[in-house]
């Protein structure tokens, strides 16, 4: 809770950087010539992992806040990205490509320090999936465009059957799990401009 990660357009550059919530001890961490997006937290907090265009596309690496130093957890072809760590720290979950199939990938999982990657779920998905965990790492939610506006909805994290959470006309998105695993908090334009809104974990007004 001491610092937070952000991505920051410097010289025409973006970077992932962290700041005190007061403003102070502004750093960056990365200074490639590549696009870093998509900051998050491993939860020892030792580590940020990102999305990076230093390969042919989009890969997924993590920076060691203390020292800088940068390496790969998810690469290869086509693009890896929209990383979000496991709450205990074991697991990574990010979208990427599925072969044969269409749109920018489905909802994968990977052992945080390598080995081959899992598919949770797979629909034809786009670039506001985002998805999150949930705080005892048994399931996860997203964005899902299955029905033609983005819902809400959730998939456990070993694979098995996506659940509908949201079925409102227009869009949801950008979920955050409140710690205690009961509420989501999201990003809704049901009143015509974006606004915030809490609804049930399992679904509900």
């Amino acid at each position: 809770g001491e610092w937070l990660a952000l991505a920051v357009d410097t010289d025409g550059e973006f970077d992932i950087a962290v700041v005190r919530p007061d403003g102070s001890g502004f750093r960056r961490l990365t200074s490639d010539a590549a696009v870093d997006v998509q900051p998050a937290w491993t939860s020892d907090g030792r580590f940020i992992v990102f999305a990076s265009t230093r390969g042919s596309g989009f890969d997924i690496m993590r920076v060691e806040v203390a020292t800088g130093s940068v390496e790969t957890v998810v690469g290869g072809r086509g693009n890896q990205f929209q990383p979000a760590p496991s709450p205990d720290g074991s697991k990574l979950a990010f979208i990427a490509g599925v072969t044969g199939r269409l749109g920018s990938g489905g909802i994968w999982t990977v052992p945080m320090e390598g080995g081959e990657p899992t598919l949770v779920h797979y629909e034809e998905t786009s670039y506001r999936t985002a998805p999150t965990w949930t705080p005892d790492g048994s399931a996860l939610v997203f964005a899902s465009d299955a029905a033609g506006s983005y819902d809400l909805a959730t998939v456990p994290s070993a694979g098995g059957n996506r659940v509908r959470l949201t079925t409102q006309p227009l869009d949801e998105f950008a979920p955050a799990v409140s710690p205690d695993g009961e509420l989501v908090a999201f990003v809704g334009n049901q009143d015509g401009p974006t606004a915030l809104w809490v609804t049930s974990r399992f679904g509900g007004r």
